[in-house]
């Protein structure tokens, strides 16, 4: 399975899966989280897309974030 051709709930979960096992490395998922944002916010190639996009974007990497932090506990 390609995660270009796999459902959307199937994508959820494979990001899903590698953000709890960088975050099992040790990987700073809190500065990984805000690159993701800096860069979906302020990308000179995305900033062609529209603002809402963007920001919508950036809330879904805050709620991806924090699912991963509530499955750990």
């Amino acid at each position: 399975m390609s995660i270009s051709t796999s459902s959307p709930d199937q994508r959820h979960h494979a990001m899903q899966a590698l953000l709890e096992e960088f975050a099992m490395r040790g990987v700073d998922m809190q500065a990984v989280a805000e690159a993701a944002k800096l860069r979906l916010l302020g990308s000179s190639e995305l900033c062609l897309l529209h603002a809402d996009y963007r920001v919508q974007c950036a809330r879904a990497v805050d709620e991806l974030l924090s699912q991963v932090t509530l499955s750990q506990t």
